[in-house]
């Protein structure tokens, strides 16, 4: 703990130190995965997972939307999170249980597949569907 002026015109500021090792503290560093794990309140659905979405369809670039279902009108909204995604890429992004993302051929409103996320997924692997893009088009 400290107190020392360290601008002009200030009297006091104060620095708080703390120790990360304190075992009262120490929950508020958990990971998803040890709070998952250790049980205790079972409202799962209020913590973040990483996910990953890798883009596998050649010669294709693919728009990654989230569905946003929270609009009081109950409209949905689809949050662009990703634009001209090239093939064999990967998007990293945290998000929370029950989430919708849509994966679009780039520039259209053409659905390739759709994602719902789930705790114990954290890989989504955007693949193509026979029935919704003829390769001889591209």
């Amino acid at each position: 703990h400290a107190v020392a002026p360290i601008e002009v015109g200030v009297r006091y500021s104060f620095v708080l130190f703390y120790d990360m090792d304190n075992p009262a503290i120490q929950s508020d560093f958990e990971s998803y995965e040890e709070v998952k794990g250790g049980g205790g309140d079972d409202d799962d659905d209020d913590y973040v997972i990483p996910v990953t979405f890798y883009h596998e369809i050649e010669n294709v670039e693919i728009d990654l939307a989230f569905l946003d279902k929270s609009a009081e009108d109950d409209d949905e909204w689809l949050l662009m999170i990703e634009e001209k995604m090239p093939p064999f890429v990967k998007v990293e992004l945290d998000s929370y249980e029950g989430h919708i993302f849509h994966a679009l051929i780039s520039g259209t409103d053409e659905i390739v597949s759709t994602y719902v996320v789930r705790d114990d997924q954290q890989l989504y692997t955007i693949e193509l569907k026979d029935d919704v893009i003829n390769n001889d088009e591209f």
